[in-house]
């Protein structure tokens, strides 16, 4: 397996920028997935669960979006897209 072509690739970094931006924002409460968090809360209530749930949906929809959409070529024009996208998708709580 070659890791190096993994990391270069632009899936994983424009889910390593999604992942950036959700982290820079989520640990203080300020953004959710929108319309997500409240359908979470009624299958798993509030648990830690419903947090991991969100943040994997977030950030693998996140890189699918920004690749497809975008069609990101290098591995700055991805994570920039992963940056990007998430401020249509993304909601202040």
């Amino acid at each position: 397996m070659n890791w190096q072509a993994i990391f270069r690739s632009p899936g994983f970094c424009s889910a390593m920028g999604a992942l950036a931006l959700w982290l820079r924002f989520s640990v203080r409460s300020r953004i959710t997935f929108w319309r997500l968090r409240p359908l979470l809360e009624r299958l798993l209530g509030r648990s830690v669960w419903c947090d991991v749930l969100e943040l994997a949906i977030f950030v693998s929809f996140g890189a699918f979006i920004a690749v497809e959409v975008t069609g990101a070529n290098t591995c700055l024009q991805a994570f920039t897209a992963g940056l990007g996208w998430t401020g249509l998708i993304s909601s202040r709580r």
